[in-house]
This record gives C-alpha cells, sequence and structure tokens, in this order.
C-alpha cells in the first residue's frame, strides 16, 4: 500500500485564478442587474410600443377635411370632435360624434368612415348603422339594406328600420318584401301613418285599388299633411272612376304647402341639431317652430343668439318663440341684451313691444311700436300691433288711424280689416265698417267673426 505522505492531502491545490476578490465579485453583480433592468426596460418599451400601435391604429382611418372655408363655428365644433378621436382612438362614442358632426355639415364619405369605426368599437348602438345606411341607401343599396337590418336587429322595438327598408322595396319594385317591411313596422307601431301609406303604395303598384284605398284612407286619417298620400288617393278615385273623391282630395292638395311635409326621423334629427353654421340652425329652428316644436326651437335659438350676437335676425326669432312659448320674463332679457347693441333695429323693437303688450304695459308697447315704425315706416305689422294697443289706452281714433296704416301699406291684411270695421262700426260709421267688413271676409272667408260682424251690419 502506497502511502502518502505526511502533510498531502492526495488533492489537487485549487487554482488561483476561480477565486474573485469581493470586489470583482460586486462588479459581476451589479452588471447582471444592469444588464436584467436593460432588458426589462427594453422590454417595456416594446410593450409600450405595442400598445401604442394597438391603440392609434384605427387613427389610419381618420379621414382629413379642408375647412379653410367653414364657418368658425363650424371648424371648432369639428376640430374640437378631431381631437376626441385622437385622444381616445377607440371610442366609439368619439367616432360617431366626429361623425355626426361632418354629415350635419355635409362630408358625407368622411362621415360614413367615422360611422364604420363607430360600430366597430360601440357595435350595440343603433344610430351609427341607420345614420350610415341613410347615405349610401342611394350610392350602394345593398349595403345600406344591410345596415337597416342590423338597425332593426339592434332595436326591435323601432319600426323606422323597417320602413326605410321597405321604401327601398318599393323604389326597386320588391313588392312583396316591401309589404313585408311595412307589417312588422305596423306591428310595432300601430298606428304609423308612414307604415299605412307604405302599405297602400304596394298594393296600387300591384293593381289592388281597394286595399290601396283603405290603407291610403287610414293613412290620411292619421297625417293629413302628407302629399303624397292626398296624390295618391287621386290616381286610386281616378282609376276607380269617383270624380267626387278625386275633387275632394284635389281640393287638399291645393291647400297643402308645394313640398313634402316628411316625416318625423328622431336619428334624422340628431344630425340636425349638430349644425353649427348660423344659416343651418336657423333654417332648423324655423322648421320646428313651423310644425309647433317651440322647445327644441328654442334650445336651437338660444345656441345660435349666443354664438352670432352680432347678428340681429337671431334674437328676434328667439324673442318671437319665447313669446310664443309665454316664456315673456326670458324674452324681455334676450330683446333687452340685444337692444343694447342694437337700438336702430326696428325688428327687435316691435318684438320687445310685443313682449310689453302681453305683460299689459301698453303704454310702453306703444312707445316700442311708434319706434318701430318711425324707422320702418311701412312696417304694417307694427301699424296693426300699434292700433290694438291703442285700444287698450282708449284712443279708438288713433287705433282707427293705426289699422289704416297697416291696410295702406299691406292690403291683403285681413286681421287689420277685421278690426277697423269694428271699430267703425262701434263709432257709428256703418257704411265704411261695411266695406272693411266685407273686405276682410273676401279675404278671409272661413274667419266666423267677419260672418257674425256681417250678420250685425245687416
Amino acid at each position: 500500500m502506497t502511502r502518502v505522505p505526511e502533510g498531502d492531502t492526495g488533492l489537487a491545490p485549487r487554482s488561483s485564478t476561480n477565486a474573485l476578490p469581493a470586489a470583482d465579485r460586486r462588479r459581476s453583480t451589479l452588471s447582471r442587474r444592469i444588464l436584467a433592468a436593460a432588458c426589462a426596460v427594453a422590454g417595456l418599451a416594446v410593450a409600450w410600443y405595442g400598445y401604442s400601435f394597438y391603440r392609434d391604429y384605427p387613427l389610419r382611418m381618420l379621414p382629413e377635411v379642408d375647412l379653410s372655408l367653414a364657418h368658425p363655428a363650424v371648424k371648432r365644433a369639428l376640430e374640437n370632435a378631431r381631437r376626441a378621436v385622437v385622444a381616445s382612438p377607440r371610442s366609439g362614442r368619439a367616432w360617431g360624434d366626429l361623425g355626426l358632426y361632418l354629415r350635419a355639415h355635409e362630408f358625407n364619405s368622411e362621415a360614413n368612415v367615422c360611422f364604420a369605426q363607430a360600430m366597430r368599437f360601440d357595435p350595440r348602438e343603433v344610430l351609427w348603422p341607420y345614420l350610415r345606411a341613410s347615405s349610401l341607401s342611394v350610392r350602394n343599396r345593398p349595403e345600406a339594406q344591410e345596415g337597416f337590418r342590423l338597425a332593426a336587429r339592434l332595436r326591435p322595438d323601432l319600426a323606422l328600420p323597417h320602413l326605410r327598408l321597405g321604401e327601398m322595396h318599393l323604389e326597386d319594385r320588391r313588392l312583396d318584401e316591401a309589404r313585408a317591411e311595412y307589417q312588422q313596422g305596423l306591428e310595432i307601431e300601430p298606428e304609423s301613418a308612414r307604415a299605412m301609406l307604405g302599405l297602400a303604395l304596394a298594393a296600387f303598384h300591384q293593381g289592388d285599388l281597394d286595399v290601396a284605398r283603405d290603407w291610403a284612407e287610414k293613412s290620411f286619417a292619421r297625417d293629413p299633411e302628407q302629399r303624397t298620400t292626398a296624390e295618391l288617393l287621386v290616381r286610386v278615385f281616378q282609376r276607380k272612376g269617383d270624380r267626387a273623391a278625386v275633387s275632394k282630395y284635389r281640393a287638399v292638395l291645393e291647400r297643402l304647402p308645394a313640398g313634402e311635409a316628411g316625416w318625423e326621423d328622431p336619428f334624422g334629427e340628431k344630425v340636425v341639431m349638430m349644425r353649427r353654421d348660423p344659416g343651418g340652425m336657423a333654417s332648423h329652428a324655423t322648421d320646428l317652430l313651423a310644425r309647433n316644436r317651440v322647445p327644441e326651437a328654442i334650445a336651437v335659438l338660444e345656441q345660435l343668439a349666443g354664438t352670432a350676437p352680432e347678428t340681429v335676425q337671431w334674437p328676434v326669432l328667439l324673442g318671437r318663440a319665447l313669446t310664443r312659448q309665454g316664456n315673456l320674463r326670458r324674452a324681455a332679457q334676450v330683446l333687452d341684451a340685444a337692444l343694447v347693441r342694437h337700438d336702430d333695429s326696428a325688428d327687435l323693437q316691435f318684438q320687445r313691444g310685443a313682449v310689453d303688450f302681453f305683460q299689459g304695459q301698453w303704454e310702453r308697447a306703444a312707445e316700442r311700436f311708434h319706434k318701430a315704425i318711425a324707422l320702418k315706416p311701412d312696417f304694417s305689422d307694427a301699424h296693426y300691433n300699434l292700433g290694438h294697443t291703442l285700444v287698450h289706452l282708449n284712443d279708438r281714433a288713433a287705433a282707427i288711424a293705426s289699422f289704416r296704416e297697416a291696410i295702406r301699406f299691406r292690403p291683403d291684411f285681413a286681421a287689420a280689416h277685421t278690426n277697423l270695421g269694428k271699430l267703425l262700426l262701434e263709432a257709428g260709421d256703418r257704411e265704411a265698417a261695411r266695406e272693411a267688413i266685407a273686405t276682410a271676409a273676401r279675404l278671409a272667408p272661413d274667419d266666423p267673426q267677419n260672418k257674425q260682424l256681417l250678420e250685425k251690419l245687416k
């Protein structure tokens, strides 16, 4: 047995190169930590880049719009809506609002791009597919029909998408499909004059005159202001040889306005409400007033008057609408503020006088009407209102003179002839009263007051 020499363990001695000093070990650990931190930062940068790319990817679809000729209020509204999309590129509401503003100002193709994005990020909102389909109904009918079908699925309680589909099928003479859509709309909204007219038109084109007449008469009974319905009834009764009915509905057509009354469309009105150009807003407000939707008209006019205080027309319209609503206090505030800037406006003075009149402030009203006449001597309405005010002030001679002036500048002013005749009759001038009231009766044959006055004169 070989003996290991004393002091020799039989193991090879450890190499001195494997033993690092403490300072070197610390440097090595620090290097590894720096490398790990660098890798983490790089990972975060890659993740952030990926997220940013994912978030901002939809902005590639953001349409460019030339606003160089736009009204400042329109430009401001569109730029704000665009910034909202840039801030939240995956917000369906932001894309949809931008689309609404674009559609309202007739950037239709750009609006459709936005509505497509809104449908992607806000797939449960019926407004986006409906408005996109409305725009595409002429240029891309298959896609428009699919949009209306999607709207009908999203809101099964709405008749409107079915009615729009029915109208498209009717235009294409796909009469069975049109009738099916109208029937669905009528099931949802049993009193829909629009659905009834659609069924009448479908029956007429299929040659079923009795069904067409029944549906058209039901539609007319619910909405007698639609020219299309009256025109259809004329055509139906012409084919049936009923001359009396033809005369009846021709008389209806003569009294109706030349243009179509149109149907209620709450989605389309959302677009119109986004108008920011003064002309478009004023036109919308006037249309609302004509349809007796006074509170909505006032909301538009309040906004319009605030954005264009330099224009006299808007506070005049707003003051008139507020007076019609009975909100005399607010009407006075609006008109007084406008008169500070435009004291020389006959229309403002006149409208302020009307507010005073309805508040029973006869002397102040008379003063306002006199100012309006001084600014605009042929202002027949101011002469007429002054006549009524002077009656309240018990100055009948001056009232007679005012009504005569109203008639001088507007000979077909039936109400002025009537009131002149009443005052002349009270004053005992029967011949002059007879002439005035006879003229009023000729101008307004359906006015019962004129008939009563003529009976008195007999």
